[in-house]
């Protein structure tokens, strides 16, 4: 029996390319969401079914991929708890947890099999393979979360699984928002300039920093703000942010202090088995972008 995936919403780019996903795995796939012609739009363009809404697409649904906004994730999983079906798998890939994982223990209750997840990648990627997914168990389900984790691995995927949303949201506001952040500023700090003026003098360290603050802007600012401002863990780590920036430009009236941080922060990340072919692999980058 073919398994039906649901997808709500499917209109946006991570939406679509779970519903590609699916389909290629032979799965029947329905798109759902606010607008019943953006949906049409979407299952057309794919080749999936369209349902007028996130309630409807979830009907006889095996398995739902909440795929929604994050601002509005939380209030989309409690609109289907009275529609999903009973067994059903549902999990989201939100990039902040913050309530989600209490919003999925509501459908749990209702005999829905739920669980977390959050693909460490964006709708340009063509496949798992190689990429990062992360998994956070939500109640407990060792089936579920060992099939989750077989979905993905399956496709080549390295997959890490984290005690709670507390704790992913407390990585990932290091290694999303506060990436994030930073080239954002740097990236407003350009813009005041003219940079192909500034180009002309480009060093490698500023080339290939530039490639990633324009990879950065590239992206959707309204996704990047509720990443940078939903997570609660971020704006505790934006205070060091700002006092680290503050003790570093102190330093520089004092060689003593400012080469005393370097080292420390040097050494500490020299436990990092990576470390010591940091060079060789920041040159090998910069060769790519040509």
């Amino acid at each position: 029996m073919v398994e039906r995936v649901a997808i709500l919403g499917g209109t946006g780019k991570m939406g679509r390319w779970f519903a590609r996903f699916f389909k290629s795995k032979g799965y029947e796939v329905v798109i759902g969401g606010r607008s019943p012609e953006r949906n049409r739009a979407a299952a057309q363009e794919i080749g999936v079914e369209a349902a007028a809404s996130n309630v409807d697409a979830v009907r006889g649904a095996d398995i739902v991929v909440v795929s929604t906004t994050l601002e509005t994730t939380v209030d989309t999983i409690l609109q289907i708890k009275d529609s999903v079906e009973e067994g059903a798998i549902v999990f989201d890939i939100a990039s902040v947890k913050g309530g989600i994982p209490e919003a999925l223990r509501a459908l749990s209750s209702r005999g829905a099999r739920v669980i977390s997840t959050h693909p460490m990648f964006g709708p340009g990627a063509d496949s798992f393979s190689g990429r990062r997914v992360v998994v956070v168990p939500v109640v407990e389900d060792d089936s579920l979360t060992e099939w989750v984790v077989g979905l993905f691995r399956g496709e080549g995927a390295e997959v890490h699984v984290v005690k709670d949303g507390e704790e992913h949201d407390r990585i990932i506001a290091i290694t999303l928002s506060l990436a994030h952040f930073v080239n954002i500023v740097f990236g407003r700090v350009l813009a005041r300039r003219d940079v192909q003026e500034i180009k002309k003098f480009a060093g490698t360290t500023f080339s290939l920093q530039l490639a990633l603050v324009e990879a950065v802007l590239s992206e959707d600012p309204d996704l990047y703000y509720e990443i940078e401002s939903l997570n609660p863990s971020f704006r505790k780590l934006l205070e060091e942010l700002i006092t680290t920036a503050q003790e570093t430009a102190t330093a520089l009236d004092d060689r003593e202090a400012f080469v005393r941080g370097f080292v420390e922060a040097r050494d500490a990340l020299a436990r990092d088995p990576e470390f010591p072919g940091a060079y060789e692999r920041f040159y090998r980058a910069l060769g790519a972008l040509g």
